[in-house]
């Protein structure tokens, strides 16, 4: 598991390429979710799946417009992430 604020600090394409999913938490001030999730499909042109953390209706809205593969409300993150780790690990 690797902890970024930015897609640069996560490497070039073809290391983010390597990532099972991308866990992006839409509540966090310091990222753009939407231009995030937007970069990583149309300057990219990754296909990583994307599942989305908080948020609110709104930029969930744009957030879908921008690709982004799933949704889930804040206290749903302990539920979910073990699920993702056995679904998609190597």
């Amino acid at each position: 598991m690797q902890v970024v604020t930015d897609l640069a600090e996560a490497g070039e394409w073809s290391d983010i390429l390597l990532h099972r999913f991308i866990i992006l938490d839409s509540d966090d001030p310091g990222i753009d979710a939407v231009d995030t999730v937007v970069r990583l499909r149309t300057d990219l042109m990754l296909q990583v799946a994307v599942f989305s953390f908080g948020g609110s209706v709104a930029q969930r809205d744009e957030l879908r417009l921008a690709r982004a593969d799933r949704f889930y409300e804040r206290s749903q993150v302990g539920q979910v992430l073990p699920q993702f780790f056995a679904q998609y690990a190597w």
